[in-house]
Protein backbone atom coordinates (compact mmCIF):
# COMPACT_ATOMS: atom_id res chain seq x y z
CA UNK A 1 0.00 0.00 0.00
CA UNK A 2 1.20 3.52 -0.84
CA UNK A 3 1.29 5.75 2.28
CA UNK A 4 -0.82 8.95 2.34
CA UNK A 5 1.09 11.82 0.73
CA UNK A 6 0.55 15.60 0.84
CA UNK A 7 2.59 18.09 -1.22
CA UNK A 8 1.93 21.83 -0.88
CA UNK A 9 3.81 24.92 -2.00
CA UNK A 10 4.28 27.75 -4.50
CA UNK A 11 4.76 26.06 -7.89
CA UNK A 12 4.48 29.20 -10.07
CA UNK A 13 2.51 27.77 -12.99
CA UNK A 14 -0.08 30.48 -13.78
CA UNK A 15 -0.66 29.17 -17.33
CA UNK A 16 -2.14 25.87 -16.13
CA UNK A 17 -5.94 25.58 -15.91
CA UNK A 18 -6.34 23.11 -13.06
CA UNK A 19 -10.07 22.56 -13.52
CA UNK A 20 -9.27 20.71 -16.75
CA UNK A 21 -5.57 19.97 -16.13
CA UNK A 22 -4.67 21.66 -19.40
CA UNK A 23 -2.47 24.46 -20.70
CA UNK A 24 -2.41 26.57 -23.82
CA UNK A 25 1.34 26.01 -24.21
CA UNK A 26 2.97 23.45 -26.47
CA UNK A 27 3.67 19.86 -25.58
CA UNK A 28 7.35 20.63 -24.88
CA UNK A 29 6.58 23.53 -22.52
CA UNK A 30 7.54 23.02 -18.87
CA UNK A 31 3.92 23.52 -17.76
CA UNK A 32 2.75 20.57 -19.88
CA UNK A 33 5.63 18.46 -18.55
CA UNK A 34 4.61 19.38 -15.00
CA UNK A 35 1.05 18.17 -15.70
CA UNK A 36 2.44 14.91 -17.08
CA UNK A 37 4.64 14.50 -13.98
CA UNK A 38 1.63 14.99 -11.70
CA UNK A 39 -0.35 12.44 -13.67
CA UNK A 40 2.55 10.00 -13.62
CA UNK A 41 2.52 10.28 -9.82
CA UNK A 42 -1.31 9.96 -9.77
CA UNK A 43 -1.76 13.12 -7.71
CA UNK A 44 -4.94 15.10 -7.03
CA UNK A 45 -4.81 18.91 -6.96
CA UNK A 46 -7.21 20.65 -4.52
CA UNK A 47 -6.62 24.42 -4.90
CA UNK A 48 -9.51 26.01 -6.80
CA UNK A 49 -9.15 29.78 -6.22
CA UNK A 50 -6.41 32.27 -7.17
CA UNK A 51 -3.79 32.54 -4.42
CA UNK A 52 -1.66 35.47 -5.63
CA UNK A 53 -3.10 38.98 -5.76
CA UNK A 54 -0.94 41.96 -6.76
CA UNK A 55 -2.14 45.44 -7.65
CA UNK A 56 -2.06 46.07 -11.38
CA UNK A 57 -1.66 42.37 -12.28
CA UNK A 58 -4.07 39.56 -12.97
CA UNK A 59 -4.71 37.26 -10.04
CA UNK A 60 -3.10 33.85 -10.44
CA UNK A 61 -3.20 30.38 -8.97
CA UNK A 62 0.37 29.72 -7.81
CA UNK A 63 0.02 27.81 -4.53
CA UNK A 64 -1.05 24.20 -4.97
CA UNK A 65 -2.02 21.32 -2.68
CA UNK A 66 -1.48 17.79 -3.99
CA UNK A 67 -2.50 14.48 -2.40
CA UNK A 68 -2.37 10.90 -3.62
CA UNK A 69 -5.96 10.20 -2.50
CA UNK A 70 -8.88 12.24 -3.76
CA UNK A 71 -10.71 12.89 -0.49
CA UNK A 72 -7.77 13.67 1.80
CA UNK A 73 -8.51 17.42 1.50
CA UNK A 74 -12.22 18.25 1.33
CA UNK A 75 -12.09 22.06 1.56
CA UNK A 76 -9.60 24.93 1.71
CA UNK A 77 -10.08 28.31 3.41
CA UNK A 78 -8.42 31.27 1.67
CA UNK A 79 -7.41 34.16 3.95
CA UNK A 80 -5.57 37.46 3.29
CA UNK A 81 -1.78 37.26 3.11
CA UNK A 82 0.51 37.89 6.06
CA UNK A 83 2.12 41.34 6.18
CA UNK A 84 3.00 42.63 2.73
CA UNK A 85 2.90 39.19 1.10
CA UNK A 86 0.80 38.99 -2.07
CA UNK A 87 0.08 35.28 -1.51
CA UNK A 88 -3.06 34.17 0.29
CA UNK A 89 -2.96 32.12 3.47
CA UNK A 90 -4.44 28.67 2.90
CA UNK A 91 -5.90 26.62 5.75
CA UNK A 92 -6.99 23.03 5.15
CA UNK A 93 -7.48 19.82 7.09
CA UNK A 94 -5.87 16.58 5.98
CA UNK A 95 -8.09 13.52 6.46
CA UNK A 96 -5.85 10.49 6.57
CA UNK A 97 -8.19 8.01 8.22
CA UNK A 98 -11.97 8.22 8.05
CA UNK A 99 -13.61 7.50 11.43
CA UNK A 100 -16.36 4.92 11.51
CA UNK A 101 -19.81 6.38 12.05
CA UNK A 102 -22.17 4.08 13.89
CA UNK A 103 -22.88 0.45 13.18
CA UNK A 104 -22.75 -0.82 9.63
CA UNK A 105 -26.12 -1.67 8.15
CA UNK A 106 -26.50 -5.46 7.86
CA UNK A 107 -26.97 -7.00 4.46
CA UNK A 108 -28.18 -10.42 3.42
CA UNK A 109 -26.03 -13.10 1.82
CA UNK A 110 -28.61 -14.05 -0.77
CA UNK A 111 -26.44 -16.61 -2.53
CA UNK A 112 -26.43 -18.74 0.65
CA UNK A 113 -30.15 -18.66 1.37
CA UNK A 114 -32.04 -21.81 2.30
CA UNK A 115 -34.26 -21.73 -0.77
CA UNK A 116 -35.35 -25.35 -0.39
CA UNK A 117 -37.03 -24.50 2.91
CA UNK A 118 -38.44 -21.30 1.44
CA UNK A 119 -40.01 -23.19 -1.47
CA UNK A 120 -41.46 -25.77 0.93
CA UNK A 121 -43.18 -23.05 2.96
CA UNK A 122 -44.42 -21.27 -0.15
CA UNK A 123 -45.80 -24.58 -1.38
CA UNK A 124 -47.95 -24.83 1.78
CA UNK A 125 -49.57 -21.43 1.20
CA UNK A 126 -53.24 -21.42 0.26
CA UNK A 127 -53.02 -19.30 -2.90
CA UNK A 128 -56.80 -19.38 -3.37
CA UNK A 129 -56.99 -16.57 -0.81
CA UNK A 130 -55.76 -14.19 -3.50
CA UNK A 131 -58.99 -14.65 -5.45
CA UNK A 132 -60.98 -12.74 -2.83
CA UNK A 133 -58.40 -9.99 -2.34
CA UNK A 134 -58.26 -6.70 -4.18
CA UNK A 135 -55.48 -5.79 -6.56
CA UNK A 136 -53.29 -4.05 -3.98
CA UNK A 137 -54.09 -6.51 -1.20
CA UNK A 138 -53.10 -9.49 -3.36
CA UNK A 139 -49.77 -7.91 -4.21
CA UNK A 140 -49.10 -7.02 -0.56
CA UNK A 141 -49.91 -10.59 0.42
CA UNK A 142 -47.39 -12.04 -2.04
CA UNK A 143 -44.80 -9.37 -1.24
CA UNK A 144 -45.09 -10.06 2.49
CA UNK A 145 -44.56 -13.78 1.99
CA UNK A 146 -41.40 -13.36 -0.10
CA UNK A 147 -39.97 -10.65 2.15
CA UNK A 148 -40.70 -12.55 5.36
CA UNK A 149 -39.14 -15.81 4.21
CA UNK A 150 -36.13 -13.92 2.89
CA UNK A 151 -35.51 -12.41 6.32
CA UNK A 152 -35.69 -15.79 8.01
CA UNK A 153 -33.57 -17.82 5.63
CA UNK A 154 -30.71 -15.44 4.69
CA UNK A 155 -27.61 -14.92 6.78
CA UNK A 156 -26.42 -11.40 7.47
CA UNK A 157 -23.21 -10.38 5.71
CA UNK A 158 -21.89 -8.49 2.71
CA UNK A 159 -23.82 -9.06 -0.49
CA UNK A 160 -22.07 -10.91 -3.27
CA UNK A 161 -22.03 -8.67 -6.32
CA UNK A 162 -20.79 -8.51 -9.88
CA UNK A 163 -17.06 -8.19 -10.67
CA UNK A 164 -17.44 -4.40 -11.00
CA UNK A 165 -19.04 -4.18 -7.56
CA UNK A 166 -16.34 -6.41 -6.13
CA UNK A 167 -13.70 -4.09 -7.57
CA UNK A 168 -15.16 -0.97 -5.99
CA UNK A 169 -15.73 -2.74 -2.70
CA UNK A 170 -12.09 -3.84 -2.64
CA UNK A 171 -10.83 -0.36 -3.57
CA UNK A 172 -12.91 1.32 -0.88
CA UNK A 173 -11.60 -1.12 1.72
CA UNK A 174 -8.02 -0.19 0.84
CA UNK A 175 -8.47 3.58 0.93
CA UNK A 176 -7.43 5.29 4.14
CA UNK A 177 -10.11 7.97 3.88
CA UNK A 178 -13.62 7.87 2.50
CA UNK A 179 -16.08 10.54 1.50
CA UNK A 180 -18.87 10.78 4.07
CA UNK A 181 -21.73 13.24 4.48
CA UNK A 182 -20.83 15.51 7.37
CA UNK A 183 -23.03 17.82 9.38
CA UNK A 184 -25.17 20.09 7.21
CA UNK A 185 -26.80 23.47 7.84
CA UNK A 186 -30.40 24.14 6.90
CA UNK A 187 -31.81 27.40 5.53
CA UNK A 188 -32.06 28.81 9.06
CA UNK A 189 -28.40 28.14 9.82
CA UNK A 190 -29.04 25.31 12.27
CA UNK A 191 -26.72 22.30 12.12
CA UNK A 192 -28.40 19.05 11.05
CA UNK A 193 -26.72 15.89 12.36
CA UNK A 194 -29.15 12.97 12.18
CA UNK A 195 -29.19 10.77 9.08
CA UNK A 196 -32.95 11.12 8.63
CA UNK A 197 -32.78 14.90 9.05
CA UNK A 198 -29.97 15.10 6.47
CA UNK A 199 -31.98 12.99 4.03
CA UNK A 200 -35.06 15.18 4.51
CA UNK A 201 -32.97 18.32 3.97
CA UNK A 202 -31.46 16.97 0.74
CA UNK A 203 -34.86 15.77 -0.43
CA UNK A 204 -36.30 19.25 0.14
CA UNK A 205 -33.48 20.83 -1.84
CA UNK A 206 -33.82 18.40 -4.75
CA UNK A 207 -37.55 19.08 -4.90
CA UNK A 208 -36.90 22.83 -5.04
CA UNK A 209 -34.79 22.62 -8.22
CA UNK A 210 -37.21 20.57 -10.30
CA UNK A 211 -37.93 21.89 -13.75
CA UNK A 212 -41.60 22.82 -14.05
CA UNK A 213 -42.50 21.39 -17.42
CA UNK A 214 -45.29 22.88 -19.49
CA UNK A 215 -47.65 19.95 -20.07
CA UNK A 216 -50.38 21.98 -21.80
CA UNK A 217 -48.68 22.09 -25.21
CA UNK A 218 -47.15 18.65 -25.59
CA UNK A 219 -45.66 17.83 -29.01
CA UNK A 220 -47.35 15.14 -31.07
CA UNK A 221 -45.33 12.00 -31.74
CA UNK A 222 -45.26 10.07 -34.97
CA UNK A 223 -47.12 6.76 -34.96
CA UNK A 224 -44.64 3.87 -35.15
CA UNK A 225 -47.19 1.03 -35.05
CA UNK A 226 -50.07 0.81 -37.52
CA UNK A 227 -51.41 -2.62 -36.53
CA UNK A 228 -54.45 -3.48 -34.42
CA UNK A 229 -54.46 -2.26 -30.81
CA UNK A 230 -53.49 -4.60 -27.99
CA UNK A 231 -56.84 -5.43 -26.45
CA UNK A 232 -55.83 -8.38 -24.28
CA UNK A 233 -52.55 -9.53 -22.79
CA UNK A 234 -52.13 -13.29 -22.70
CA UNK A 235 -49.70 -13.80 -19.83
CA UNK A 236 -49.14 -17.35 -18.64
CA UNK A 237 -47.32 -18.74 -15.64
CA UNK A 238 -44.73 -20.20 -18.00
CA UNK A 239 -44.04 -16.75 -19.47
CA UNK A 240 -43.67 -15.17 -16.03
CA UNK A 241 -41.35 -17.95 -14.89
CA UNK A 242 -39.09 -17.55 -17.92
CA UNK A 243 -38.88 -13.80 -17.35
CA UNK A 244 -37.98 -14.25 -13.69
CA UNK A 245 -35.30 -16.82 -14.53
CA UNK A 246 -33.56 -14.24 -16.71
CA UNK A 247 -33.05 -11.84 -13.80
CA UNK A 248 -29.47 -10.96 -12.92
CA UNK A 249 -28.96 -12.17 -9.36
CA UNK A 250 -25.93 -9.88 -8.92
CA UNK A 251 -28.08 -6.76 -9.11
CA UNK A 252 -29.54 -4.92 -6.14
CA UNK A 253 -33.15 -4.92 -5.01
CA UNK A 254 -35.72 -3.16 -7.11
CA UNK A 255 -38.32 -0.65 -5.90
CA UNK A 256 -40.45 -3.57 -4.68
CA UNK A 257 -37.77 -4.45 -2.10
CA UNK A 258 -37.35 -8.04 -3.33
CA UNK A 259 -33.91 -9.29 -4.25
CA UNK A 260 -33.68 -10.87 -7.74
CA UNK A 261 -32.02 -13.96 -6.22
CA UNK A 262 -35.12 -14.59 -4.09
CA UNK A 263 -37.41 -14.16 -7.08
CA UNK A 264 -35.38 -16.49 -9.29
CA UNK A 265 -35.06 -19.23 -6.69
CA UNK A 266 -38.82 -19.20 -6.06
CA UNK A 267 -39.89 -18.62 -9.67
CA UNK A 268 -41.65 -21.97 -10.03
CA UNK A 269 -44.02 -21.21 -7.15
CA UNK A 270 -44.61 -17.46 -7.33
CA UNK A 271 -45.23 -17.47 -11.09
CA UNK A 272 -48.59 -19.19 -10.56
CA UNK A 273 -50.06 -16.66 -8.07
CA UNK A 274 -48.66 -13.83 -10.16
CA UNK A 275 -50.52 -15.21 -13.16
CA UNK A 276 -53.80 -15.27 -11.19
CA UNK A 277 -53.64 -11.58 -10.36
CA UNK A 278 -56.19 -9.44 -12.19
CA UNK A 279 -55.27 -8.01 -15.59
CA UNK A 280 -54.71 -4.54 -14.23
CA UNK A 281 -52.37 -5.86 -11.57
CA UNK A 282 -50.35 -7.77 -14.11
CA UNK A 283 -49.94 -4.67 -16.26
CA UNK A 284 -48.83 -2.67 -13.26
CA UNK A 285 -46.37 -5.38 -12.26
CA UNK A 286 -44.87 -5.35 -15.73
CA UNK A 287 -44.66 -1.55 -15.72
CA UNK A 288 -43.35 -1.36 -12.10
CA UNK A 289 -46.09 1.05 -11.03
CA UNK A 290 -47.16 -0.50 -7.75
CA UNK A 291 -48.30 1.99 -5.11
CA UNK A 292 -45.76 4.19 -3.38
CA UNK A 293 -42.81 1.85 -4.04
CA UNK A 294 -42.45 2.89 -7.64
CA UNK A 295 -43.35 6.47 -6.73
CA UNK A 296 -40.33 6.52 -4.44
CA UNK A 297 -38.18 5.01 -7.17
CA UNK A 298 -39.36 7.63 -9.67
CA UNK A 299 -38.69 10.36 -7.12
CA UNK A 300 -35.16 9.08 -6.60
CA UNK A 301 -34.60 8.89 -10.35
CA UNK A 302 -35.98 12.37 -10.77
CA UNK A 303 -33.57 13.65 -8.16
CA UNK A 304 -30.66 12.13 -10.02
CA UNK A 305 -31.77 13.59 -13.32
CA UNK A 306 -32.53 16.99 -11.80
CA UNK A 307 -29.49 17.51 -9.63
CA UNK A 308 -27.78 19.60 -12.31
CA UNK A 309 -30.81 21.83 -12.95
CA UNK A 310 -30.31 25.42 -11.85
CA UNK A 311 -33.95 26.39 -11.35
CA UNK A 312 -33.75 28.53 -14.48
CA UNK A 313 -36.35 27.49 -17.04
CA UNK A 314 -35.91 28.07 -20.77
CA UNK A 315 -37.94 27.26 -23.85
CA UNK A 316 -36.94 26.13 -27.29
CA UNK A 317 -39.96 27.43 -29.19
CA UNK A 318 -40.83 31.08 -29.71
CA UNK A 319 -38.01 32.15 -27.39
CA UNK A 320 -34.40 32.59 -28.44
CA UNK A 321 -31.97 30.31 -26.61
CA UNK A 322 -29.18 31.96 -24.70
CA UNK A 323 -25.66 31.53 -26.00
CA UNK A 324 -23.36 29.22 -24.09
CA UNK A 325 -19.68 28.31 -24.50
CA UNK A 326 -20.49 24.62 -24.25
CA UNK A 327 -23.05 22.02 -23.29
CA UNK A 328 -22.99 18.40 -22.19
CA UNK A 329 -25.14 16.23 -24.43
CA UNK A 330 -25.44 12.48 -23.77
CA UNK A 331 -22.19 12.49 -21.82
CA UNK A 332 -20.17 14.45 -24.40
CA UNK A 333 -19.05 18.04 -23.81
CA UNK A 334 -19.69 20.05 -26.98
CA UNK A 335 -18.05 23.50 -27.12
CA UNK A 336 -19.08 26.39 -29.33
CA UNK A 337 -16.05 25.82 -31.61
CA UNK A 338 -16.76 22.07 -31.90
CA UNK A 339 -13.14 21.24 -31.04
CA UNK A 340 -14.03 18.94 -28.11
CA UNK A 341 -10.94 20.04 -26.19
CA UNK A 342 -12.90 20.20 -22.93
CA UNK A 343 -14.29 16.71 -23.42
CA UNK A 344 -10.84 15.28 -24.11
CA UNK A 345 -9.57 16.84 -20.88
CA UNK A 346 -12.62 15.52 -19.01
CA UNK A 347 -12.18 11.97 -20.32
CA UNK A 348 -8.43 11.96 -19.70
CA UNK A 349 -8.83 13.28 -16.14
CA UNK A 350 -11.49 10.72 -15.28
CA UNK A 351 -9.47 7.84 -16.72
CA UNK A 352 -6.36 9.09 -14.93
CA UNK A 353 -8.17 9.13 -11.57
CA UNK A 354 -9.36 5.56 -12.05
CA UNK A 355 -5.88 4.45 -13.07
CA UNK A 356 -4.50 6.10 -9.95
CA UNK A 357 -7.07 4.25 -7.86
CA UNK A 358 -5.94 0.94 -9.36
CA UNK A 359 -2.30 1.77 -8.65
CA UNK A 360 -3.11 2.76 -5.06
CA UNK A 361 -5.22 -0.24 -4.14
CA UNK A 362 -3.64 -3.13 -6.06
CA UNK A 363 -0.19 -4.06 -4.79
CA UNK A 364 0.37 -6.91 -7.27
CA UNK A 365 -0.50 -6.34 -10.93
CA UNK A 366 0.53 -8.80 -13.64
CA UNK A 367 -0.13 -9.43 -17.33
CA UNK A 368 -3.50 -11.05 -16.60
CA UNK A 369 -4.83 -8.51 -14.10
CA UNK A 370 -3.92 -5.23 -15.80
CA UNK A 371 -5.66 -5.79 -19.17
CA UNK A 372 -8.87 -6.78 -17.39
CA UNK A 373 -8.84 -3.77 -15.09
CA UNK A 374 -7.85 -1.32 -17.81
CA UNK A 375 -10.29 -2.48 -20.49
CA UNK A 376 -13.20 -2.84 -18.06
CA UNK A 377 -12.83 0.29 -15.93
CA UNK A 378 -10.54 2.82 -17.62
CA UNK A 379 -10.58 2.50 -21.40
CA UNK A 380 -14.33 2.93 -21.76
CA UNK A 381 -14.05 6.55 -20.55
CA UNK A 382 -11.53 7.27 -23.32
CA UNK A 383 -13.72 5.73 -26.03
CA UNK A 384 -17.31 6.59 -25.14
CA UNK A 385 -18.82 8.53 -28.04
CA UNK A 386 -15.44 9.01 -29.76
CA UNK A 387 -17.07 8.76 -33.18
CA UNK A 388 -18.52 12.18 -32.35
CA UNK A 389 -15.62 13.79 -30.48
CA UNK A 390 -12.78 12.09 -32.39
CA UNK A 391 -9.61 14.03 -31.38
CA UNK A 392 -8.51 16.34 -34.12
CA UNK A 393 -5.34 17.83 -32.64
CA UNK A 394 -2.09 15.96 -32.16
CA UNK A 395 -1.74 17.10 -28.54
CA UNK A 396 -5.17 15.64 -27.70
CA UNK A 397 -4.26 12.31 -29.30
CA UNK A 398 -1.05 12.22 -27.25
CA UNK A 399 -2.93 13.02 -24.02
CA UNK A 400 -5.33 10.14 -24.61
CA UNK A 401 -2.61 7.65 -25.55
CA UNK A 402 -0.54 8.61 -22.49
CA UNK A 403 -3.18 7.05 -20.25
CA UNK A 404 -2.55 3.63 -21.75
CA UNK A 405 1.20 4.26 -21.82
CA UNK A 406 1.08 4.99 -18.10
CA UNK A 407 -1.09 1.95 -17.43
CA UNK A 408 1.29 -0.46 -19.15
CA UNK A 409 4.10 0.75 -16.88
CA UNK A 410 2.29 -0.49 -13.78
CA UNK A 411 3.82 -3.92 -14.36
CA UNK A 412 7.38 -3.64 -12.96
CA UNK A 413 9.23 -5.95 -15.37
CA UNK A 414 7.67 -4.24 -18.44
CA UNK A 415 8.54 -0.65 -17.55
CA UNK A 416 11.84 -0.55 -19.43
CA UNK A 417 10.36 -1.92 -22.65
CA UNK A 418 9.11 0.33 -25.42
CA UNK A 419 5.42 1.17 -25.59
CA UNK A 420 4.91 -1.04 -28.65
CA UNK A 421 6.54 -4.04 -26.96
CA UNK A 422 4.50 -3.49 -23.80
CA UNK A 423 1.32 -3.57 -25.90
CA UNK A 424 2.44 -6.79 -27.56
CA UNK A 425 3.17 -8.41 -24.19
CA UNK A 426 -0.26 -7.42 -22.87
CA UNK A 427 -2.06 -8.12 -26.18
CA UNK A 428 -3.54 -4.63 -26.26
CA UNK A 429 -3.99 -2.44 -29.36
CA UNK A 430 -3.22 1.26 -29.26
CA UNK A 431 -6.12 3.63 -28.60
CA UNK A 432 -5.50 5.33 -31.96
CA UNK A 433 -5.97 1.99 -33.74
CA UNK A 434 -9.17 1.29 -31.81
CA UNK A 435 -10.63 4.68 -32.78
CA UNK A 436 -9.95 4.07 -36.47
CA UNK A 437 -11.27 0.52 -36.19
CA UNK A 438 -14.42 1.82 -34.49
CA UNK A 439 -14.93 4.27 -37.35
CA UNK A 440 -14.74 1.47 -39.90
CA UNK A 441 -17.23 -0.65 -37.95
CA UNK A 442 -19.68 2.26 -37.82
CA UNK A 443 -19.32 2.91 -41.56
CA UNK A 444 -20.02 -0.77 -42.24
CA UNK A 445 -23.16 -0.64 -40.10
CA UNK A 446 -24.48 2.43 -41.88
CA UNK A 447 -23.63 1.17 -45.37
CA UNK A 448 -25.30 -2.20 -44.77
CA UNK A 449 -28.42 -0.93 -43.00
CA UNK A 450 -27.52 -2.33 -39.58
CA UNK A 451 -28.21 1.11 -38.07
CA UNK A 452 -31.34 3.08 -38.85
CA UNK A 453 -29.38 5.80 -40.63
CA UNK A 454 -29.55 6.84 -44.27
CA UNK A 455 -26.10 6.29 -45.86
CA UNK A 456 -26.92 8.81 -48.60
CA UNK A 457 -27.00 11.57 -45.97
CA UNK A 458 -23.59 10.67 -44.59
CA UNK A 459 -21.61 9.50 -47.60
CA UNK A 460 -21.10 10.19 -51.29
CA UNK A 461 -20.70 6.89 -53.13
CA UNK A 462 -18.05 6.64 -55.83
CA UNK A 463 -20.17 4.34 -57.99
CA UNK A 464 -18.41 3.39 -61.24
CA UNK A 465 -15.86 6.19 -61.02
CA UNK A 466 -13.41 3.95 -59.10
CA UNK A 467 -12.39 0.68 -60.74
CA UNK A 468 -9.80 -0.41 -58.15
CA UNK A 469 -10.46 -1.80 -54.71
CA UNK A 470 -13.84 -2.78 -53.32
CA UNK A 471 -17.16 -1.75 -54.83
CA UNK A 472 -18.35 0.44 -51.92
CA UNK A 473 -15.76 3.18 -52.21
CA UNK A 474 -16.67 6.70 -51.14
CA UNK A 475 -15.83 10.16 -52.39
CA UNK A 476 -14.67 12.96 -50.13
CA UNK A 477 -16.65 16.16 -50.39
CA UNK A 478 -14.85 19.46 -50.64
CA UNK A 479 -14.17 20.92 -47.19
CA UNK A 480 -13.16 24.54 -46.77
CA UNK A 481 -12.74 24.43 -42.98
CA UNK A 482 -10.64 22.12 -40.82
CA UNK A 483 -13.63 21.45 -38.61
CA UNK A 484 -15.46 19.95 -41.59
CA UNK A 485 -12.51 17.72 -42.51
CA UNK A 486 -12.63 16.05 -39.09
CA UNK A 487 -16.34 15.21 -39.26
CA UNK A 488 -17.08 11.47 -39.21
CA UNK A 489 -18.34 11.30 -42.80
CA UNK A 490 -15.17 13.00 -44.09
CA UNK A 491 -12.33 11.63 -41.99
CA UNK A 492 -13.24 7.98 -42.66
CA UNK A 493 -13.09 8.14 -46.47
CA UNK A 494 -9.38 7.43 -46.89
CA UNK A 495 -9.31 4.55 -44.40
CA UNK A 496 -12.52 3.06 -45.80
CA UNK A 497 -11.32 3.18 -49.41
CA UNK A 498 -8.02 1.53 -48.45
CA UNK A 499 -9.79 -1.61 -47.20
CA UNK A 500 -9.62 -4.74 -49.31
CA UNK A 501 -12.62 -6.48 -50.81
Amino acid sequence: MIPPTVIAGDFNYPEIEWTTWSTTKSEEHHSQKFIDACRDAYLHQHTTQPTRHRHGQNESLFDLVFTNEEHMVLSIDYLPGLGISDHAVMIFNVHVYTPTTGQAQPKYRYHKGNYASMNDQLNDVDWSLMDILSMQEAWKFLHHLCSGYGTVHHKICANKGSPEKAFWRYCNSKLKNKLILGDTKNSEGAVVQGDKEKADLLNKYFASVYTQENIENLPSLDTKYDGPPLSKMNITAHTIRNKILKLNVNKAKGPDGLHPRVLRETAALISKPLCHLPEVTRQQLLAHELEDQQHNANTHEGQQNSRSNKKAGYKMRSVELQSTPGEKDLGVFVDDAVKFRDHVSYAVNKASRLLGLIRTTFSCIDEDTLPRLFTTLVRLHLEYGNIIWHPRYRIDKIKIEKIQRRATKLIPHLRRLSYEKRLQALKLPSLEFRRRRGDMIQVFKIMNGLDRLDPEIFFLRAGGRCIRGHKDKLLMRHSRLEIRKNVFSQRIVQDWNSLSE
